[in-house]
């Protein structure tokens, strides 16, 4: 091929869609209420919370005992 025919085939290419760029930079607080948001946070503080006290119960019930 050519060097004339790639250069029409890199013109003939579409441009580049900046739509994706549009929508990353959607506000969360445009689509949700705050109080929603905060309680959606909160109850997954909670979890989160309910979950790590449940793993370090269980690492400590692995624990060797010591033996004075």
């Amino acid at each position: 091929m050519s060097n004339h025919s790639e250069n029409q085939l890199e013109n003939d290419s579409p441009a580049p869609d900046d739509s994706f760029d549009e929508v990353s930079n959607i506000d969360p607080m445009d689509l949700y209420p705050l109080d929603e948001v905060s309680s959606i946070l909160g109850d997954l503080a909670d979890e989160v919370a309910v979950e790590l006290k449940s793993e370090v119960a269980a690492l400590q019930g692995m624990r060797p005992t010591r033996r004075s």
